[in-house]
């Protein structure tokens, strides 16, 4: 077990991610819950998406799940296949590559958040630095 020391100038946060229940396109956004109509297809191109199935499925969402790795470049067969699904839900940044090449494309927004007072702390050190 690795035990943190930090200096008494160092404050040690504690920090986790949140999935929007809203979902973005382009020039739309629509409700987790709306996408229990739809046949929806999650892209992901992370090192791990296991908390995003979670977090989807905990939601009561179904979906084809398309895997490929962090940083994947799409190819034209793949693009292809992508253009036949009815709604591709994806990761913001898989997302800006994808949204001039597919249509019926979405992203699920991720959000920072902080245990305890971290989000304060953090903040007062920054304005601290920025003086």
């Amino acid at each position: 077990m690795v035990k943190l020391k930090p200096e008494p100038r160092q404050k040690v946060l504690f920090s986790y991610l949140d999935y929007d229940d809203t979902i973005k396109a382009v020039d739309d956004s629509i409700s987790l819950e709306e996408l229990r109509t739809k046949e929806v297809t999650l892209v992901t191109g992370i090192a791990n998406p296991r908390p995003l199935l979670d977090y989807l499925k905990s939601k009561g969402l179904r979906f084809m799940h398309l895997k490929f790795k962090d940083h994947h470049d799409f190819s034209d067969s793949e693009l292809s296949v992508l253009r036949e699904k009815q709604c591709i839900l994806t990761t913001e940044k898989d997302f800006v590559r994808l949204k001039d090449k597919v249509d019926n494309l979405y992203f699920i927004p991720v959000k920072h958040r902080f245990f305890d007072d971290g989000e304060s702390v953090l903040k007062g050190r920054l304005q601290e630095f920025m003086k």
